[in-house]
Formats: C-alpha cells, sequence, structure tokens
C-alpha cells in the first residue's frame, strides 16, 4: 500500500522552497478544494472528458507534492474518465476525497 505523503519529499520541498513553501502548499488545498468541487459537479453531468481533465490536474499537483496516494487515486479517476467507464466514478471519488481529507490534515499541520 501506498503510503499517504512521502515526508522525505516534503522536507526536501521544505529546505528548498524555504518561505514560499506555505504558500505552495495554501495554493494546493485551495485548488485542490475548488477542484474537488468541480470534480462532483462533472460526475453529476456524466462528463468524462471534464472528469479526466480534472483528476489529470490533481494527479499532477498531489504528485509534486509527495501525496502519493491521492495522486494513485487521482490516476485511477482520470483512466475512468479517459476511458468513458463511470460505472463506479462516486466509489472513486469517494475514495478521492478521503484521501484529500487526510492530506490535507497532515498539510495544515506543517504550514
Amino acid at each position: 500500500m501506498v503510503d499517504s505523503i512521502n515526508k522525505n519529499m516534503i522536507e526536501e520541498l521544505k529546505e528548498l522552497m524555504g518561505d514560499d513553501f506555505q504558500y505552495l502548499i495554501e495554493t494546493f488545498l485551495k485548488d485542490s478544494e475548488l477542484r474537488l468541487v468541480d470534480l462532483d459537479k462533472a460526475i453529476l453531468e456524466s462528463n468524462a472528458t471534464k472528469i479526466r481533465e480534472l483528476a489529470h490536474s490533481f494527479k499532477g499537483s498531489s504528485s509534486t507534492l509527495g501525496a502519493n496516494k491521492l495522486s494513485e487515486i487521482s490516476f485511477i479517476v482520470e483512466s475512468m474518465g479517459r476511458d468513458n467507464i463511470l460505472d463506479n466514478i462516486d466509489t472513486a471519488n469517494a475514495e478521492l476525497y478521503k484521501e484529500y481529507q487526510i492530506v490535507k490534515k497532515y498539510f495544515n499541520s506543517i504550514i
């Protein structure tokens, strides 16, 4: 099982970014909240293209910040959108949201 957060990567980012690290995390959290709302809307509309685009973006930003499990789940949601297989999208989205809450709690604890 993939760990939720690559803490070594976080420490490296902190060192590399210095004072800008907090801004990076705050921006990720703010953008993620908006992205989750947009993803919910796309799912309600069964808009596979939009689901793929949003999940792809979430995957990239999560990966950049060492949120490995969130990135992994985002990839699953992205694949579902790309392949237009939305039968279990609600379950995958619930997993994505649950993992995001774990990541959010961790990030808020370190800034």
